[in-house]
């Protein structure tokens, strides 16, 4: 799994490297497949809120994000690192909703033209709402 780091108004500390990347590679064994990639975000926000933010690319395209604060830059990583550690368990019904881990794409991909639509008229594309034609609130008409 490939890490990058950013450290945002704080120095870039090479510990705090070498701790994340343990963190997550024991984070590493909740998972099917290796993750594709991680991007750990460290920064400091009015001088002392340390945040650790983490973000993990899986091969089904799922991201799973995790974003902890506290007084102790090593403390805001190990409460990230557990939070993702709970987030597996969701993965299933996630990837059950939205299409098993593939992009639904909104837009017609084969379509000959643009702006042609390769779908019936009448078909309604993932991801769009119906448009409601008319108001329904009571305060409509009263004045």
């Amino acid at each position: 799994m490939q890490l990058s780091t950013t450290f945002r108004h704080m120095d870039a500390s090479q510990a705090v490297r070498e701790y994340a990347a343990d963190k997550l590679e024991k984070i590493r064994k909740y998972f099917n497949k290796d993750p594709i990639s991680a991007h750990a975000v460290f920064s400091v926000e009015r001088g002392f809120h340390h945040v650790a933010d983490l973000n993990i690319t899986l091969p089904s395209g799922i991201v799973i994000n995790a974003k902890e604060t506290t007084e102790d830059m090593y403390s805001s990583i190990d409460l990230a690192a557990a939070r993702i550690e709970r987030q597996p368990d969701q993965r299933p019904a996630r990837e059950h909703l939205f299409g098993l881990g593939r992009a639904i794409h909104r837009q017609p991909v084969d379509a000959a033209r643009p702006g042609e639509r390769s779908y019936p008229r009448g078909v309604r594309m993932p991801g769009r709402r119906a448009r409601v034609s008319s108001c329904r609130s009571p305060c409509r008409g009263t004045m």
